[in-house]
């Protein structure tokens, strides 16, 4: 089996020097190398099978000179779902190279490892799209709390693919994100608070409404603005006394969102009142 191994790694790295590849004339092809070059990670899944311990030539590839080698590695890893290409994939997300980094991001995802979480919340940060959007699916697998306000922050993000991998990883905590949303709405960054405000309004489960009731009196017109429009949006009935408060808001905007939002409340009391008469 070792043997293999060290066949994939050469071939995987170009140093392959020896072994025929089927390019040259009357040679014929070799499945390895062909399985090789058609789906590496593949591959190193069905030479680790078995396997009880990860081989270290596997994770060896980790450091390769060869971004394209280091991304392939990675991937491969995180198909095999061996808990100890945890700590390397972790050391991974720190490559120069930002495909190696959004490949461990992934991978660690698949593998499901808790002790990653830390450091996917850091790559929330990773001044690459692709890097960030990767590390936000990774999280929505582990659906752990102290993920949450950095997802938020997500909300905001220009990236392309981001926000949609962010909303993915959001919508994968369910019940229990919008519980601790709501609880993000006590946070001591403003900023924070108007972003899970506007997310508690998008979600379908609404444990979060008492909490977005009293949002609506915050300190920061940005979170009162946010949390009338999420009220207006989610058509909690007991929400339009609370939303008609704001009609007096010291702030136009915020005045303006509590119009809409009772326009919106007021409309989806006449459709359930009207649903009745339709039945009958």
């Amino acid at each position: 089996m070792r043997d293999w191994l060290s066949k994939f790694m050469r071939l995987l790295t170009g140093r392959n020097q020896s072994s025929p590849t089927g390019n040259e004339v009357g040679v014929a092809p070799d499945p390895f190398v062909e399985a090789v070059r058609t789906n590496p990670p593949c591959v190193i899944v069905r030479l680790h099978d078995g396997l009880p311990p990860l081989d270290p030539e596997l994770t060896a590839g980790l450091t390769d000179d060869d971004p394209r080698v280091r991304e392939a590695v990675a991937e491969a890893l995180g198909q095999t779902g061996h808990p100890e290409a945890v700590r390397p994939l972790i050391v991974a997300l720190h490559d120069r190279d930002d495909i190696v980094r959004a490949a461990a991001a992934e991978a660690l995802g698949h593998i499901g490892a808790g002790e990653a979480v830390p450091a996917l919340i850091v790559k929330l940060g990773d001044p690459v799209p692709t890097v960030r959007a990767a590390a936000a699916r990774a999280l929505g697998v582990f659906g752990d709390p102290d993920a949450l306000p950095e997802l938020i922050r997500l909300l905001c993000d220009r990236g392309p693919g981001v926000r949609s991998a962010d909303a993915e990883a959001r919508a994968a905590y369910g019940k229990l994100a919008a519980h601790d949303l709501s609880r993000l709405l006590v946070d001591p960054d403003p900023e924070v608070r108007a972003l899970v405000a506007g997310a508690l309004g998008e979600s379908s489960h609404t444990p979060g409404s008492s909490a977005l009731l009293a949002a609506v009196q915050d300190t920061s017109p940005e979170v009162r603005r946010a949390a009338v429009e999420a009220l207006g949006r989610l058509g909690i009935a007991e929400a339009a006394a609370v939303v008609s408060l704001a009609l007096n808001d010291p702030v136009e905007r915020v005045r303006q969102a509590a119009q809409l939002a009772l326009q919106e409340l007021k409309a989806i009391r006449s459709r359930a009142e009207e649903q009745p008469e339709m039945n009958n």
